[in-house]
């Protein structure tokens, strides 16, 4: 029986240690009818050799190397651009999945559903010992997604498929989101079909605070505001969201961080109802 091809496109830079555990959990996918799109971010020359070796075991690996350091969106826009597949996966270097039939559940779903442009699924987020931090699943049927696209990010960017045909004709990724790309795509999507999440886990990711630095975040807040406001006519709710992007945006400024988390956390789940 044909299958469809899936190309798992994966952005690095410098993080061999973690990268080599990513690639394990999509190699070894009960799902094979894959290649990897290794986008190599002008990585030190410690982490090329180290990925020539994994892309010497297994031909389903490619890489596409960088002349320079242009970014995590522009290389994944250059990857889905590079990649031969029906299907689009997205994982990253710090990444791994859990559910080694994730790719098989979702292409059967896509195959099965032609109206829907983007398959989801939970996290399971840890440290960086590996110890658990939390668990997350999110709603699963599109109308409940829809619900909440103003307010929160509710699709995981590490554990979606999607189409490539419906990336290409949305423009891809918006380069000038260098945080919340993922977010603006999916509202992007919007028009182009359906939403649906798994309530599997299908994802654990390393939840780190290197680069997280109060003016990243403070910007990254900034964007979620700006995507907010682009489509806030294709979604219910923006007021909700509007004022919670505001409210996250303005406390990012004070400095009891644990405290203004705890508040907003408090401030989303009572939007969230």
């Amino acid at each position: 029986m044909k299958t469809s091809l899936v190309s798992v496109v994966l952005p690095t830079r410098n993080r061999l240690k973690t990268l080599r555990d990513a690639l394990d959990s999509v190699l070894n996918q009960s799902y094979s009818d894959l290649e990897v799109i290794l986008v190599d971010d002008y990585s030190d020359q410690e982490t090329k050799v180290g990925i020539e070796e994994i892309v010497r075991k297994d031909s389903r690996v490619r890489i596409i190397r960088n002349e320079e350091n242009i970014g995590f969106v522009r290389s994944l826009n250059k990857g889905i651009r590079e990649s031969r597949g029906e299907y689009i996966a997205r994982i990253d270097d710090d990444d791994a999945w859990m559910d080694k039939a994730k790719l098989l559940k979702q292409v059967v779903f896509l195959d099965k559903h032609p109206l829907y442009a983007v398959v989801g699924g939970g996290i399971v987020r840890v440290d960086g010992d590996g110890k658990e931090i939390s668990r997350q699943l999110f709603p699963e049927t599109d109308e409940a997604i829809r619900g909440i696209m103003l307010i929160t990010d509710p699709i995981v960017h590490v554990a979606v498929v999607f189409r490539k045909k419906d990336w290409e004709s949305v423009g891809g990724y918006d380069e000038e989101f260098d945080y919340s790309q993922d977010w603006e795509l999916w509202m992007k999507f919007g028009k182009r079909g359906k939403y649906y999440n798994f309530p599997e886990y299908f994802v654990r990711s390393i939840f780190s605070k290197e680069g997280r630095s109060s003016k990243n975040m403070r910007h990254h807040l900034w964007l979620a505001i700006v995507a907010r406001k682009r489509y806030k006519n294709e979604f219910p709710n923006f007021l909700k969201g509007y004022i919670l992007g505001w409210l996250s945006y303005l406390f990012s400024f004070i400095s009891i961080r644990y405290r203004v988390s705890f508040i907003l956390t408090k401030i989303k789940r009572l939007f969230l109802k």
